[in-house]
């Protein structure tokens, strides 16, 4: 059943990411200075996410 749970969620956030890379590809296209705008924006996202504080440091076990 677990299995089961992963499968559906990651069929779901696939399905999701899809649907932004489409529609990021389509407005790139009309307008292709958002392309750089874009890829500012995801790479400061993944910095973020990369030195993000731990909010639930006492929460966790390692």
């Amino acid at each position: 059943m677990q299995f089961l749970k992963f499968l559906f969620t990651a069929a779901i956030i696939g399905i999701v990411l899809w649907c932004f890379i489409m529609i990021f590809g389509l407005l790139i296209e009309t307008f292709p200075s958002f392309g750089g705008f874009i890829t500012i924006i995801v790479a400061l996202f993944f910095v973020w996410l990369f030195f993000r504080p731990n909010e639930n440091e006492d929460f966790t076990n390692h």
